[in-house]
């Protein structure tokens, strides 16, 4: 079973890494024409902004605990 804590950071992580991913994206479709520049800069703000919060959150939540040494 997850422990609460890792369920929570596990999440955060994944939204960071969704926001990262829609910033890599917007770059080619802003190049390819697909979105005009004032969206874009919408958007752009919006994702930063994600990328923060969830970073925000991960530290505050600390360092993931470590896993307990197994005795042999």
């Amino acid at each position: 079973m997850i422990d609460p804590s890792e369920a929570a950071r596990r999440t955060l992580e994944h939204r960071r890494d969704h926001a990262e991913r829609d910033l890599e994206e917007l770059t080619l479709q802003v190049a390819e024409g697909e979105i005009d520049v004032e969206t874009a800069a919408r958007l752009e703000d919006s994702y930063r902004e994600e990328i923060r919060r969830a970073e925000e959150e991960l530290a505050a939540l600390g360092s993931p605990a470590a896993a307990p040494e197994r005795s042999r």
